[in-house]
């Protein structure tokens, strides 16, 4: 009787300390990342929609938001227009969220044209640890320059997203991939997850114009 009363009490610590694993484990999500996926279609922004890179942590109770727009390739469409989306848990206000701003800018294809907003939302005040970081660029449309170079800025918590990494490659991606510009972490583990945020045109002084794609360090517990 004693044994088994031992045995019980072990299960039950066990459980205890699964349920609270489980529960920090959730509540890091919780106000991170859950997901992304990548909407690409032809140049014009028409055609079949094609999904890529899409990953999730989760499936219940999700928020999409736009980060973005630049040209990518696809089978269907080879060079076209493409979307690039995260997925946030719905249970978090967007002023909870571990990225609360956003904000796309455009150039002429030399990047010397003066650069003008694309897309815009959220909050870019920094305050409570929040700050204005860069994400990557991207060969993009506009209405002022046509196709023309872009760059992407979120407002977050850098204790939550705690690296950027941009890789490049040549046009076919077939050369050897070098790192562009990074920040922070850039590197998996102890609860530090890399996680793709797109792929498209970008340009680097050795491959010009070619392909490259963009990842976050997301800190998920």
């Amino acid at each position: 009787a004693e044994k088994k009363k031992r045995e019980a009490e072990e299960k039950r610590e066990t459980i205890a300390a699964s349920d609270e694993k489980r529960k920090g484990v959730a509540e890091g999500i919780r106000t991170a990342i859950v997901g992304f996926f990548q909407e690409g279609r032809n140049k014009h922004s028409k055609g079949e929609i094609v999904i890529s890179h899409r990953w999730t942590i989760t499936n219940a109770g999700i928020t999409i938001q736009k980060i973005g727009e630049g040209a990518a390739w696809t089978k269907l469409h080879w060079e076209g227009n493409h979307f690039y989306n995260l997925i946030f848990s719905s249970e978090v206000s967007e002023s909870d969220r571990c990225i609360v701003g956003f904000n796309q800018v455009c150039s002429d294809i030399t990047s010397t044209a003066p650069w003008v907003t694309k897309h815009s939302w959220g909050d870019h005040r920094k305050m409570n640890g929040r700050k204005k970081t860069y994400i990557g660029s991207n060969k993009a449309w506009s209405s002022d320059y046509g196709w023309g170079n872009s760059e992407f800025y979120i407002w977050c918590n850098t204790n939550v997203i705690v690296g950027f990494m941009q890789v490049h490659t040549n046009k076919t991606s077939t050369a050897t991939e070098i790192v562009g510009r990074r920040w922070g972490i850039n590197r998996d583990g102890k609860g530090i997850h890399k996680r793709i945020i797109g792929t498209g045109y970008a340009w680097h002084p050795k491959y010009h114009w070619g392909y490259s794609t963009r990842y976050l360090f997301i800190k998920e517990k």
